[in-house]
């Protein structure tokens, strides 16, 4: 089984999840892990290193050293080639959805009692507003993704970016599931650690759900609220976005507003698009909880 774990790490198509289950069973078997070798430990290279060249170079040493640090550590460059994706890491789908008994695809009538928070202030990245005018759906992801471990955002800031790329892009985020490589969320705080929302960033990359991404955020949050030295909030001076004129709003509106035949503004099947996108975004918090919908009801007063 040993041999099989370094087969299917160095196959780029297997999915660093997958990867993940493995160590894990490998983990509960024990006594097969020697200490990583401090030479080793010495030359392991931060994310900008993280390349194809890096990582072959590094797993070919586990002939010799099978480490759990080191396989763990060669888990993480690999999902990192896998996002981007690296030539010669694009995951094969290998997993089928099967049923799960958890209900964060109900919305919860809760949702209702709110509309939407004010993104009239919300300025979105230059890059998040170029990839939603392309209608990038994996660009947006993977921006997404790297926003949950930008500790200069607030959790009000990831919310409303939320909000934003859910009423603006189609296809983003996906029904919540489960497989043999996609684990449930782990409803029990005393089990959130550094190590299981990494795990769990491995989750979202098969399955970008709405639950799952707010789940991380309130993993985040609770860690920064807990002292962990790897999740503390990052302060940034924030300039305060230009308002614009009265005269100059009414004019943007009326240039923008496409007309119906009959002369009214067509915009019922706009608001019942957001309307549905919001209903989504904020059953997924509500179900959810924690900081997550504590922000929210933040935003609403």
């Amino acid at each position: 089984m040993k041999q099989q774990f370094i087969t299917n790490l160095k196959n780029g198509k297997i999915s660093a999840a997958q990867n993940r289950k493995e160590l894990a069973e490998l983990v509960k078997q024990g006594g097969i892990f020697s200490p990583l070798a401090e030479h080793i430990k010495a030359d392991l290279k931060l994310q900008h290193h993280w390349v194809s060249h890096y990582f072959f170079s590094k797993v070919n040493l586990l002939a010799n050293n099978f480490s759990q640090e080191l396989c763990e550590h060669l888990i993480q460059v690999k999902e990192r080639l896998q996002q981007i994706p690296e030539q010669g890491f694009a995951v094969e789908n290998m997993t089928e959805t099967v049923n799960t008994t958890t209900n964060f695809t109900q919305e919860t009538p809760k949702a209702n009692q709110y509309v939407e928070p004010d993104l009239s202030r919300y300025i979105p990245n230059s890059k998040l507003k170029g990839y939603i005018d392309a209608q990038d759906v994996s660009a947006i992801r993977a921006f997404l993704f790297a926003e949950l471990s930008d500790f200069r955002l607030t959790i009000e800031e990831l919310i409303q970016a939320v909000f934003y790329v859910e009423k603006n892009a189609k296809g983003v985020f996906e029904e919540y599931k489960t497989s043999a490589f996609i684990a449930e969320i782990e409803q029990d705080e005393s089990k959130w650690n550094g190590r299981y929302f990494n795990l769990q960033q491995g989750d979202l990359n098969l399955n970008f759900a709405l639950v799952r991404f707010f789940h991380l955020v309130n993993v985040r949050e609770t860690l920064m609220k807990k002292g962990d030295p790897d999740f503390q909030q990052i302060k940034v001076e924030r300039k305060e976005p230009q308002v614009q004129t009265q005269a100059g709003s009414q004019r943007t509106a009326s240039q923008s507003t496409p007309r119906s035949q009959t002369g009214q503004p067509a915009r019922q099947t706009k608001e019942q698009s957001t309307n549905n996108s919001n209903s989504k975004v904020l059953a997924a918090i509500l179900a959810v909880g924690g900081l997550v919908a504590l922000a929210l009801w933040k935003l609403f007063h």
